[in-house]
């Protein structure tokens, strides 16, 4: 993430210290599903923690009564994802984390970072994406603290049973069909 993010960092602390020693739930609301599409767009859009602390921080939707409504949270570290239950107050199995995500080879020494082919621009090569862009991670149920340490090379998560990514765009404005 940035520096900047470290705000965000910090509310998060706050937020798990005072599930912890307060008994206050994570902040979180509950729609139904019909909104899902609607919530996520506008996050993406004007979500700022996991944009400043990117591949740190991620929004959790906890998939409720067998598919019918969800659980928002915003700005959870991804990291604890397999602790999610005793960290926040929220009881989990099917989630969905989305994240920000820069592509695997966006930088590092010996690449160009101004490449000619370092953006795309078709959503079927999302996966291709180098920019910050949006990975949804479907898990049918809650990874394991063992699941996580073993997570493949450069991801932040481990592999999910579903996985997407959102095709870049560089100036972040994400957009839904009408």
């Amino acid at each position: 993430g940035f520096i900047h993010g470290f705000r965000y960092t910090a509310r998060a602390l706050f937020h798990l210290l005072e599930w912890r020693n307060h008994g206050v739930p994570w902040p979180a609301v509950t729609l139904p599903t019909t909104q899902l599409l609607s919530v996520v767009v506008k996050r993406l859009n004007e979500g700022s923690g996991f944009y400043q602390m990117f591949s740190v921080l991620g929004d959790v939707i906890i998939v409720k009564d067998g598919g019918s409504s969800f659980v928002y949270l915003e700005e959870f570290p991804v990291r604890l994802l397999p602790a999610l239950p005793k960290l926040t107050g929220h009881q989990a199995d099917e989630v969905i984390v989305m994240a920000l995500e820069y592509g695997k080879d966006f930088s590092g020494a010996g690449k160009d970072t101004f490449r000619p082919d370092r953006a795309t621009g078709e959503p079927k090569d999302a996966h291709n994406s180098n920019f910050l862009h949006p990975v949804f991670y479907h898990y049918k149920k809650l990874p394991t603290e063992k699941e996580m340490l073993a997570r493949p090379e450069k991801w932040i998560l481990p592999r999910p049973t579903h996985l997407h990514h959102t095709v870049e765009d560089f100036l972040t404005s994400f957009t839904a069909p009408n």
